[in-house]
């Protein structure tokens, strides 16, 4: 179990050291399939736009009661939801306020206690959602190095690449300090019936910043359950090259999800999608086109990858397309999803499943 977890914690450079996007808390729409939650305060219709008196909890949005900050409805709402962490027996169980964080100098120094003090972290197991949390859980110089990504000095940013190296955008909350704004509270856990303490860095006026805990332990949305393999007639309009009752036929393949974390950031985001159009001229089906995608993304301190593939492709009445996808997701590991020659590899741990599919003309009905 130990070489387990020094794997899970032993980030890649290659896969989060490379950017930096300014983009607090942006994350794209979706419904979390949860029990619903009674709430004295209006819930708002998902997007990707908070307003100044809303915040985001997991993905969804709520509007700030008028007599507290933002970051402290951002913890009541934790408090509110235990329930969702039950399984791996932890709970919040209440929070103090600390102090204010004066100066850069300040924060700098906060970084490097909590980098020596605040090591206890939530771990995943490999293909499952459940954690447990573990005393020293990444190791100083790899914790250094999130929390300078996170929360980054000017000349830290000045100097880093505004995107990963495989192109995709970052989608991460990246605080800059800013002064009478950051500031710390103490996190009251009780973990498997003990007490447990965090750090928690918040900001007046954008919430919370920073917490072990917050910021690792994520949900899954379960936006696609199962394959979307749907096939649509669509009526073609008549030109002078096409017959009276020529008709388009296209088939879709999609594979996708995300996860957030307890205060809103997404963490992690596939989406594989596959078309084939198909003309039909009277009974005969004749593959046409196809269209591949395979997109990924992923914050600091999290991996993931997705892939697809094109094994064969013919047009015509008695064409097809066989291909192959992967994706792979995970907290704390360096995930991929690399092409063997006859199919996907996944490496590197975390969670993932690889599959292949058979599109003939008939398949399109």
């Amino acid at each position: 179990m130990k070489k387990i977890k020094k794997q899970l914690w032993t980030f890649s450079l290659y896969t989060i050291a490379v950017g930096i996007v300014i983009l607090m808390l942006g994350c794209s729409e979706s419904m979390y399939e949860i029990p619903e939650v009674q709430d004295s305060m209006s819930e708002l219709k998902s997007s990707s736009v908070l307003l100044s008196d809303e915040f985001r909890f997991i993905n969804k949005k709520y509007k700030i009661p008028e007599d507290i900050p933002i970051w402290e409805a951002q913890l009541n709402k934790v408090i509110e939801n235990n329930f969702l962490m039950s399984e791996n027996d932890l709970e919040m169980v209440g929070y103090q306020y600390i102090r204010n964080i004066g100066s850069q100098d300040e924060l700098e120094r906060v970084k490097s206690e909590m980098i020596d003090n605040n090591t206890s972290f939530p771990v995943y197991e490999d293909g499952s959602e459940k954690f447990t949390i573990v005393d020293q859980g990444m190791s100083k110089s790899d914790y250094k190095l999130l929390l300078t990504m996170l929360m980054p000095d000017s000349e830290y940013a000045k100097n880093s690449v505004p995107v990963k190296s495989d192109k995709s955008p970052l989608s991460d909350a990246v605080y800059f300090f800013e002064k009478n704004d950051l500031g710390l509270v103490n996190l009251e856990w009780k973990y498997e019936g003990k007490p447990l303490n965090t750090i928690c860095l918040i900001s007046e006026k954008k919430g919370i910043v920073f917490d072990n805990f917050l910021y690792f332990i994520h949900f899954v949305s379960g936006k696609t359950k199962s394959d979307e393999n749907i096939s649509i007639t669509i009526p073609r309009l008549k030109s002078a090259s096409t017959e009276d009752g020529d008709e388009d036929i296209q088939y879709t393949f999609q594979k996708q999800d995300e996860a957030y974390n307890l205060y809103g950031i997404r963490v992690w985001y596939y989406n594989i999608q596959c078309t084939v159009t198909s003309s039909l001229v009277g009974s005969q089906k004749s593959i046409a086109d196809k269209s591949m995608t395979a997109y990924h993304d992923a914050a600091f301190g999290f991996s993931c990858a997705a892939n697809i593939h094109s094994i064969s492709f013919e047009t015509g009445t008695n064409g097809h397309l066989d291909f192959a996808w992967g994706y792979a997701y995970g907290a704390g590991v360096s995930v991929s999803v690399i092409w063997n020659g006859s199919g996907f590899t996944i490496s590197g741990g975390g969670t993932g499943t690889t599959g292949e599919e058979y599109v003939a003309p008939g398949e399109l009905n």
